[in-house]
């Protein structure tokens, strides 16, 4: 059986979440305190594709919180999460 990854469309508005102040240019390399529920994610992680989309620096981490929501894939059931960029100023 071939591993797919999935887009899950309710999670496109994480990428939202990014604060629109932050330069471009941030590189940053943190998630925000552990307390927010974040922590750190590798984009590799499967079946998940929208945090490949949240990685906008490029360094493979992304932040996420799980959410009470679950999705269905196969028999296998997976929850959703949030994602966000790790560029939190450090």
């Amino acid at each position: 059986m071939r591993a797919r990854k999935l887009l899950v469309p309710t999670l496109l508005a994480a990428a939202s979440l990014i604060p629109s102040s932050m330069p471009a240019s941030a590189k940053g390399g943190a998630c925000p305190p552990t307390a927010s529920g974040f922590s750190a994610w590798d984009v590799a992680t499967e079946p998940y594709q929208v945090d490949d989309a949240t990685d906008a620096n490029g360094n493979g981490l992304v932040c996420s919180r799980p959410t009470p929501l679950t999705f269905t894939e196969e028999a296998q059931t997976y929850p959703v999460y949030v994602f966000i960029d790790d560029r939190v100023p450090v």
